[in-house]
């Protein structure tokens, strides 16, 4: 009947839990710059908390009168249970509380150190059991802390509690009965829950890390315009693009001041309850990629001298910032690929080699190597010259990687020369069939500068594992 009795009020916990959102909140998930918890996620990991609490007041209850062999005084039990529900009490009124920014977490720190203390002191005698695993449970939350000052209160107090453990019972004989294994039970079903809990909160903050987002903070009175960005694109700034091939800045005052041609401009404005504008550009090597802009929400006014400096400072830091990025891009492009054709160079071409023999060695199926060499090249680079040559390699590629397939690769190897790669193939026929539709595809005739030009071109054929299997 004590099980009956145990899980009786958690089950009504839980109920009610789920019926009235507890766990939760319309608040922000996002965390704030230099926080792992968003403000919504520490009041639910509060609210977490105090359930934890509350429930482990009722199971202590139950665990120390009904199951425990050497069962304390009543008075006893009933301290430690009303201190486990008092705690939670105090969790949900902080949760619930509008207190300051950064003044949640403290308190909660507050709140875990106390708790230390009296786990401590109610469970000494049974330190190999409950003290030791209190505190871990503790150590663990800790990884969530922004502050590291909260980590090391709570590390030193946890040593402090086991060496007064250690001083006041150097030697204990444990004696394990039905209580012990329902408060193991209990602190690995806790450890586990918030073991996921935590994991989560990680997972959240590396998926934020991985892709772009968005930030967005708000002074009372200030809408979002998050839902809009993504809306606007050229076409809300046409005006402002066409303004800034005559001027450096567009500093506007009063909306109504804007011409019909900047319809677009104003509705936007109008629609974010903005009253004046300054903008600048943004250029990547002077292409214009986009607009930086200060709205005034409040009054209709004319931004000063030292707005737009802060407007021109933050657009030389995007626009450098733009170009390191397509530079890097750019190299990192030129690292695998042919600058002329666009195809992959010898470098990208043997990795996938190396991937082609694990991938035939692994399932049996058949690959192969094409060698091509362009005959008589040097006479379409003798009679076109060297841009009428390059012209003719590109559409050559062109045509190569039409009749190949996507798990296939073709190679600029260098020159007048390409590498291919057929892989996933059952009989050596089609690897000839496919090697004889690329040399008709060569044959055909090119366009260059009005002009229809022939050539021809020789294939080398390697197959694997009949002609070697030595990458």
């Amino acid at each position: 009947m004590a099980t009956i009795f145990i899980l009786l009020p958690i089950s009504a916990m839980l109920i009610t839990i789920n019926h009235y959102g507890l766990l939760g909140s319309l608040k922000n998930d996002r965390a704030e710059p230099g926080k792992i918890l968003s403000e919504m996620r520490m009041d639910k990991f509060i609210t977490i908390m105090a359930f934890i609490y509350i429930i482990g007041g009722l199971v202590n209850f139950f665990a120390q009168y009904f199951f425990n062999t050497f069962r304390p005084p009543l008075s006893v039990i009933l301290l430690v249970t009303a201190y486990f529900l008092v705690t939670g009490i105090v969790l949900i009124m902080l949760k619930i509380c509008a207190l300051k920014e950064g003044v949640k977490e403290p308190i909660f720190v507050m709140v875990m150190l106390v708790s230390i203390i009296m786990i401590t002191i109610a469970f000494e005698n049974s330190a190999s059991i409950t003290v030791w695993a209190a505190p871990f449970i503790i150590v663990l939350l800790s990884v969530i802390f922004s502050r590291r000052f909260l980590i090391l209160w709570t590390g030193s107090l946890i040593l402090i509690a086991q060496l007064y453990i250690w001083i006041k019972s150097p030697f204990a004989a444990v004696q394990v009965d039905g209580s012990d294994y329902i408060a193991r039970l209990v602190i690995f079903g806790i450890t586990f829950w918030l073991a996921y809990y935590v994991n989560r909160v990680y997972v959240k903050r590396l998926e934020g890390n991985e892709k772009q987002e968005i930030y967005e903070w708000c002074n009372e009175g200030i809408g979002s315009v998050l839902q809009d960005i993504p809306a606007r694109n050229d076409k809300t700034f046409q005006w402002c693009l066409d303004k800034f091939t005559e001027v450096d800045f567009i500093n506007i005052g009063d909306l109504e001041t804007l011409p019909k041609e900047a319809s677009a401009e104003r509705q936007m404005l109008i629609a974010h309850r903005s009253n004046a504008m300054a903008s600048i550009t943004v250029k990547n090597k002077d292409k214009v990629t986009g607009l930086l802009y200060f709205t005034s929400v409040k009054k209709r006014t004319v931004f000063g001298e030292d707005h737009l400096e802060i407007l021109t400072i933050l657009s030389n830091i995007l626009s450098d910032a733009l170009v390191k990025v397509t530079s890097e891009l750019e190299v990192r492009y030129l690292a695998y690929y042919d600058a002329l054709t666009g195809l992959p160079n010898q470098t990208l071409f043997k990795d996938r080699l190396k991937q082609a023999i694990l991938n035939a060695y692994r399932t049996g199926k058949l690959f192969s190597v094409l060698f091509m060499d362009l005959d008589a090249f040097k006479a379409v680079n003798d009679t076109l010259g060297h841009q009428g040559g390059d012209e003719m390699l590109q559409q050559v590629a062109g045509r190569l990687t039409e009749k190949l397939r996507a798990c296939d690769t073709v190679s600029r190897f260098g020159g007048d020369e390409f590498l291919i790669l057929l892989t996933e193939f059952n009989q050596l026929e089609d690897i000839k069939s496919v090697a004889a539709k690329l040399i008709n595809a060569i044959t055909q005739p090119y366009i260059i500068k009005g002009q229809e030009y022939f050539i021809t071109a020789s294939i080398g054929i390697a197959v694997y594992p009949e002609d070697g299997g030595d990458d």
